[in-house]
């Protein structure tokens, strides 16, 4: 488990590394845009999926059949 959070890192590393090079390629405007708007997209998801989430940890009580 330890290796999956390293690679994690490393990986998001890697991707934060190469997204300043994109701004020669289309601009920095457009470039914050797009991942403005990726981040959003993300936030969303983890939003509509706390509800399960927290039912698989346990923190929730399990809805009544």
């Amino acid at each position: 488990m330890m290796g999956v959070w390293f690679l994690a890192a490393a990986t998001g590393d890697a991707i934060g590394a190469q997204l300043p090079r994109l701004d020669a390629v289309i601009g920095q405007s457009l470039n914050f845009l797009w991942q403005g708007a990726l981040v959003i997209a993300a936030g969303a998801v983890m939003a509509f999926f706390t509800r399960r989430l927290r039912l698989l940890t346990g923190e929730a009580p399990a809805p009544a059949a």
